[in-house]
């Protein structure tokens, strides 16, 4: 008995050590922002989504009214590797419960599909420049369908075209 206790506590710190490690880029540093509620939270961003093209800044850096004008109907693209469509215009990434959709668009300059929203992050977290984030709501293309449904896990429910998800304002481009 004292042998399987002992090896079902070495395979959970085992699992812990494995599941809570982040895997670094040669590219990846991390982000304060501040918390909605005043205190700091960290989130690794790359230095590819640092960089925001300056035609995309100056509508992003506008007000969130004006952002929506100028990015409604327009095509994006993806500007880095595995972007993270989500259900919410949020971050969660927990264990259990978090808002990804299973997949990922994994390649860059994948064609995402077509802007229908355009709202701010529902913590009110804040990019680098200090303005909170803008989420953008987006009809997907055929292509990011297959790419998502294709990296998925088996347990998820592939989506269509149909389905509309989130992409954060720092993982786009308007062109390819």
């Amino acid at each position: 008995m004292y042998l399987y206790s002992g090896l079902a506590i070495a395979l959970s710190v085992v699992a812990y050590v494995l599941i809570t490690k982040k895997k670094k880029l040669n590219n990846e540093f991390v982000q304060k922002v501040e918390a909605p509620d005043g205190g700091n939270t960290t989130t690794d961003i790359s230095a590819d989504q640092y960089l925001i093209d300056p035609k995309l800044a100056e509508i992003l850096d506008s007000k969130l009214s004006v952002a929506k004008s100028k990015l409604l109907n327009k095509q994006v693209f993806s500007k880095i590797d595995n972007v993270n469509p989500r259900t919410q215009s949020f971050v969660n990434n927990g264990t259990i419960a978090n808002n990804t959709l299973g997949g990922k668009i994994t390649s860059k300059g994948t064609l995402i599909g077509t802007v229908t929203d355009v709202v701010e992050d529902t913590g009110k977290v804040k990019n680098p420049k200090g303005n909170v984030y803008k989420w953008i709501l987006i009809n997907p293309s055929a292509e990011a369908v297959k790419s998502i449904n294709d990296s998925e896990s088996w347990w998820n429910v592939p989506i269509t075209t149909k389905n509309s998800f989130y992409v954060r304002e720092d993982v786009i481009s308007l062109t390819k």
